[in-house]
């Protein structure tokens, strides 16, 4: 098993499977896509992805700033937790 596919099994999510993400609202209207994340290079944190929306075939469309934690669901952080506690490093949710 690769990397790629390890991380998809747990809580993380690849750089390479953000983009072009679909958007809903919460009565499951499709509301836009995700263009990309933006990093806090201090912390190393995502601090918002940003979401395109409106216009057609990529021309006019406006960006959004969405905050990643709006976007995630309940963690499970045991698997994170070890990974972080073999490298002896602080994890990043602390």
């Amino acid at each position: 098993m690769n990397v790629h596919d390890a991380v998809k099994n747990h809580d993380m999510i690849p750089s390479a499977d953000v983009r072009d993400t679909k958007v809903f609202n919460l009565r499951g209207d499709h509301v836009g896509d995700i263009r990309h994340v933006m990093i806090d290079k201090p912390s190393g944190k995502i601090a918002y992805a940003v979401m395109g929306f409106g216009g057609f075939m990529g021309m006019g469309e406006n960006e959004h700033p969405i905050p990643w934690a709006a976007l995630h669901w309940q963690r499970d952080r045991d698997w994170h937790a070890r990974t972080y506690g073999y490298y002896g490093i602080v994890p990043y949710w602390i």
